[in-house]
């Protein structure tokens, strides 16, 4: 009997070819592998969020950084780096001097103010004017009537007129290491000092005045009596600065003269402070956390902008040429003189300048007396002693237009000196 081989059903075998993989999912018999159904989902993946999310990352940050720097600026201070300032350790800076006369027991306060300082002063105080460059004609006059000792340290001619009017600049002194050859105290302690490459001054006749340090047409230092007060001239502030402390008697002799009194005002004005006449504004009222934070605010929004706003790819550069004109920097600082009315100044760079540039057609020295320039100018050119004298040795112009004419008059003379 033949019988017939069982075969299974077809359906049988369709689902023994997909026979469940352990863990739930269909094996594939003939590929040997796992075959799982793959799922959809439609949360962002993690590259993208943190796309989305990177902005506010890097907005927070900024933030806190912002928020950190301005709790702790007013624990940061900048060093000062101007000249003659007593708290530049640069080599035209005062730090050392006024550390000396603190370890002397002299209490030194830098004021930018001249209101400040003149309010400050009284009769034990000792006033130094380190820098009179910005120092306006009320301010001088105003140090004029205070009670304190005074010292000025190389004034400009216009500003030693306005603080005093006996002693008058009578041109350079031509040597640099100079003894006392007076009776001050201070300088005799100190005896022979380096006081650089500066001017002389003369004493009007009649005043009560002591000479220092004397030179071929002067003194380097004059010292006024004014009652119970003095007024002290010195010719120049390198004896004072750090880098000419430690030459000859340098150091001595810038402690004892100002070390007379335990309080001492060094007063460097500045271009924003150096007007006597108070001007105030809205935003001066306003702490200065106000303005500190107001600032903070807007940096972090344009760093928020920066971060939200659209990458335009990296920066381009190319060169291109720069043209500066050599008459930018005069410019600017004409633009500086006119904010600040410094007429007088002005009119002191342009005479200087002029004179500067006749003496070497005229053959005549740098210790030149103005008398001896006048004369010659007047017989190159033929024209009035008087007038040259005026143009070259005369007073402050009234108004910009005065300012105006006398730089004509005096490119004019020095046309016909260069033309003779």
């Amino acid at each position: 009997m033949v019988r017939r081989a069982h075969r299974r059903p077809r359906a049988v075998r369709r689902d023994h070819r997909h026979r469940r993989a352990p863990g739930g999912g269909e094996a594939d018999v003939d590929r040997g592998r796992p075959v799982t159904q793959a799922s959809t989902s439609l949360a962002p993946t993690r590259s993208a969020a943190a796309r989305k999310a990177r902005p506010f990352v890097v907005f927070g940050v900024a933030a806190a950084v912002i928020l950190l720097g301005i709790l702790l600026l007013p624990f940061l201070t900048a060093e000062n780096t101007r000249a003659l300032s007593t708290e530049s350790t640069e080599p035209d800076g005062a730090r050392a001097i006024a550390q000396l006369l603190d370890d002397q027991g002299v209490d030194v306060t830098e004021e930018t103010s001249p209101r400040d300082a003149v309010d400050r002063a009284t009769a034990d105080t000792t006033l130094v004017v380190a820098d009179t460059n910005f120092l306006t004609k009320p301010a001088a006059r105003a140090i004029k009537r205070s009670q304190a000792d005074v010292v000025l340290l190389q004034p400009l001619p216009v500003r030693l007129a306005d603080v005093t009017g006996d002693v008058q600049t009578a041109g350079a002194g031509g040597t640099t290491e100079v003894a006392p050859d007076c009776p001050l105290a201070a300088a005799q302690r100190a005896g022979t000092v380096d006081i650089g490459n500066s001017d002389v001054y003369d004493v009007a006749p009649g005043a009560e005045a002591m000479t220092c340090y004397p030179a071929e047409d002067g003194a380097h230092l004059v010292q006024l009596r004014d009652g119970s007060r003095t007024i002290t001239v010195v010719s120049s502030s390198y004896p004072f600065q750090n880098g000419g402390l430690t030459s000859a008697g340098n150091a001595a002799f810038a402690m004892n003269l100002l070390g007379a009194n335990e309080d001492l005002i060094w007063l460097l004005p500045n271009p924003q402070s150096s007007d006597f006449e108070p001007t105030g504004s809205l935003t001066s009222l306003l702490p200065d956390v106000t303005r500190i934070a107001a600032f903070g605010t807007i940096v972090a929004i344009l760093l928020y902008a920066l971060a939200r706003g659209r990458r335009l790819g990296p920066v381009v550069s190319e060169r291109l040429p720069v043209l500066v004109r050599a008459t930018e920097t005069t410019e600017g600082r004409a633009r500086l003189y006119r904010t600040l009315r410094a007429r007088e100044r002005a009119a002191d760079s342009l005479r200087r300048g002029t004179i500067a540039k006749i003496r070497a057609p005229l053959r005549l020295p740098r210790d030149s007396s103005p008398d001896a320039v006048v004369a010659a100018v007047a017989a190159r050119v033929q024209r009035n002693p008087a007038e040259v004298g005026s143009l070259l040795y005369g007073g402050a112009p009234p108004d910009d237009a005065a300012l105006v004419r006398l730089a004509d008059d005096l490119d004019t003379l020095e046309g016909e000196v260069r033309r003779s």
